[in-house]
C-alpha cells in the first residue's frame, strides 16, 4: 500500500520568537513551486518527480494528488500503488491545470491548486509577537510542522481559577499554513498552568475567525486580520461561570458515551478509553445500561472538569492536526457539557 511509502511529517515546539524564526528559516523553510499537473510523475517508490528533482511525499501531499485527479483520498490509500499510478497517469492530462507545490527539507508536503502569493509563516509570527507585546500579552508557545504553524499567546492579566490554586491563563491561539493546508484564524485560548494543558474556545466567547480574502492584496488583508485580533472582546464573567460549572458537573452514562463517541471518532476507541481513564469493560457496562433502557442517567463516575483536563492533557502525544482537533474538542466541552441533558 502506498501509505507505507509516505515520509513522516515533522513538527517542533519552541518557546521563544528567535527559536521559532530559526526553525521557519531552517528545517521548516518552505520552497514554493508551480507546475502543470500533466508534468507530474509518481514513481513506484512513492516519490513525486518534478522538474526540480524527485521527492518523497507526505500524507498531506498525497491527499493533494488525489484531489488533483478527483479521486477520494481514502480510496487512493487502499488501492495498490501500481493501480493508483495507472489512474493518475490516465487522468492527469485530461484534468490538467497549474498546481502549487510546497517542499520542506527535501520532501513534498502539499500539492494544491495554484494560489496567490502565500502568507509566510515568518510574517504571521513577527506581526503576532509584535502586537502581543504592544498589548501586554506574552508569546507562550509556537508549534511548527509540515502542515502549518500554531502560535499561543497568553495574557498574564487574565486568569481563571475554577478550583483554588488551579489557575488557567486566557489568551489567543493563531493558526496558519504557508502551504495553504489550514485557514489563517485566531481563537480564544486557555492554558491550564499546573500542567500546560491547552484548549481552543469557540467564537461565542470572544474568539473569532478571519479568513484572508485572496481578492484583496496581502498588504491590506494582513493588517486587517491583526486589527480584528487586537479588538477581540472576551465575555469574561459569563465564561468564568461556565468554566467553573464543569468542576461541579458529574457525567451520567448517556452523556459520557456521547462524548466518548466523539472522542473515539478522532483517535479511535482504544485511545479514547485510555484518555477517558475508563476500561473497556466499564464502558460496555455503561453502554448496556443505556441501550437496555435501564438507566441512561446512571452516574458514569467521571467529573466533567476531569474529563476536560484528560483530553487537553492527551494532546501532547498526538501529531499536529489531531492535537488541534483535540484542543478544539476540549474547548467545546466548556460550552457543551453544562447544557447537556439526557433523559
Amino acid at each position: 500500500m502506498i501509505t507505507k511509502m509516505f515520509a513522516a511529517e515533522r513538527e517542533e515546539s519552541v518557546k521563544s520568537f528567535d527559536q521559532a524564526m530559526d526553525a521557519i528559516k531552517g528545517d521548516f523553510q518552505v520552497e514554493h513551486y508551480g507546475d502543470q499537473l500533466r508534468n507530474l510523475t509518481l514513481t513506484e517508490e512513492g516519490h513525486l518527480d518534478l522538474a526540480a528533482g524527485s521527492y518523497p511525499i507526505t500524507s498531506s501531499a498525497f491527499d493533494g494528488l488525489c484531489r488533483s485527479i478527483r479521486m477520494p483520498s481514502d480510496f487512493g490509500r487502499k488501492i495498490p500503488v501500481d493501480l493508483f499510478i495507472y489512474n493518475f497517469d490516465a487522468l492527469k492530462a485530461k484534468l490538467n491545470r497549474r498546481l502549487h507545490i510546497c517542499i520542506t527539507k527535501g520532501t513534498v508536503v502539499s500539492v494544491g491548486d495554484i494560489m496567490p502569493e502565500p502568507i509566510r509563516n515568518a510574517e504571521i509570527l513577527t506581526e503576532a509577537t509584535d502586537r502581543a507585546e504592544r498589548t501586554g500579552m506574552k508569546l507562550h508557545d509556537v508549534r511548527i510542522s509540515d502542515r502549518g504553524m500554531q502560535i499561543d499567546i497568553l495574557d498574564p492579566r487574565r486568569n481563571l481559577e475554577p478550583i483554588k490554586g488551579d489557575v488557567t491563563s486566557v489568551g489567543l491561539n493563531i493558526v496558519t499554513s504557508e502551504m495553504g493546508l489550514l485557514k489563517t484564524k485566531a481563537s480564544l485560548f486557555l492554558m491550564r498552568l499546573v500542567c500546560s494543558n491547552g484548549a481552543i474556545v469557540k467564537k461565542a466567547w470572544g474568539g473569532y475567525e478571519s479568513l484572508f480574502d485572496y481578492r484583496v492584496s496581502k498588504e491590506k488583508s494582513l493588517p486587517e486580520f491583526f486589527d480584528k485580533m487586537g479588538k477581540a472582546s472576551f465575555n469574561y464573567d459569563a465564561f468564568s461561570g461556565r468554566y467553573r460549572r464543569l468542576t461541579e458537573r458529574e457525567l451520567n452514562a448517556a452523556e459520557f458515551l456521547e462524548l466518548h463517541g466523539r472522542l473515539a471518532g478522532m483517535i479511535g476507541t482504544e485511545q479514547a478509553d485510555n484518555v477517558s481513564n475508563i476500561s473497556r469493560d466499564q464502558r460496555i457496562e455503561l453502554k448496556n445500561r443505556v441501550e437496555n433502557g435501564r438507566d441512561s442517567r446512571y452516574p458514569a463516575g467521571i467529573n466533567a472538569y476531569d474529563f476536560y483536563n484528560s483530553i487537553t492533557h492527551a494532546v501532547k502525544g498526538f501529531p499536529f492536526s489531531t492535537r488541534r482537533a483535540l484542543e478544539n474538542f476540549g474547548g467545546s466541552l466548556i460550552q457543551m457539557i453544562p447544557a447537556m441533558s439526557f433523559n
